[in-house]
């Protein structure tokens, strides 16, 4: 993926079929447990939010805490976003997520810092290792599926491509 700012160059729809056991334990924490609200805990909106952290979330990394919750054992079920993470990085799940990444160049990195970048997408998150090297990672569709299918938890799944035409 290239960040372009707020004009992405693809956009990437995915319908992906879990196995029933997954769909069931995530179906439990949603409605059953109600975490969906718990899972979003206020944070800010960030496109390209940094997986690892819990000041920023972008849209895919929701879906990856709503999915960590419903793989914890049912002793021990998050209750919220920090404790979801907490599982996420101290189970094999964490081994197994490999996330997307994407180049930010010097100028828009200079001008996040300042302000003046995309409304939906901030840097401040991510590692300073990873904002001097240029390349953050973020959760994607792609690296969700990905992960998923690693753990052996997808049926199947297709994608939708629609391509920006200038």
């Amino acid at each position: 993926m290239r960040f372009s700012l707020d004009k992405p160059d693809i956009y990437i729809n995915a319908i992906v079929h879990l196995k029933p056991q997954l769909q069931r334990a995530l179906a439990n924490v949603v409605i059953k447990q109600n975490l969906a609200k718990a899972m979003f805990q206020n944070s800010q909106y960030s496109s390209i939010s940094y997986p690892y952290s819990l000041d920023y979330q972008n849209s895919n990394e929701y879906i990856l805490m709503l999915l960590a919750a419903a793989m914890a054992p049912e002793s021990s079920k998050p209750n919220n976003r920090e404790q979801s993470m907490r599982y996420f990085l101290n189970s094999k799940l964490k081994a197994t997520f490999q996330p997307e990444l994407v180049k930010v160049g010097v100028f828009e990195s200079f001008g996040s810092s300042l302000g003046l970048g995309p409304s939906n997408a901030t840097l401040k998150d991510h590692t300073r290792q990873e904002r001097r090297n240029g390349k953050m990672e973020f959760v994607s569709v792609g690296s969700l599926v990905h992960w998923l299918t690693q753990l052996g938890q997808v049926t199947h799944h297709r994608e939708l491509n629609l391509n920006r035409k200038n």
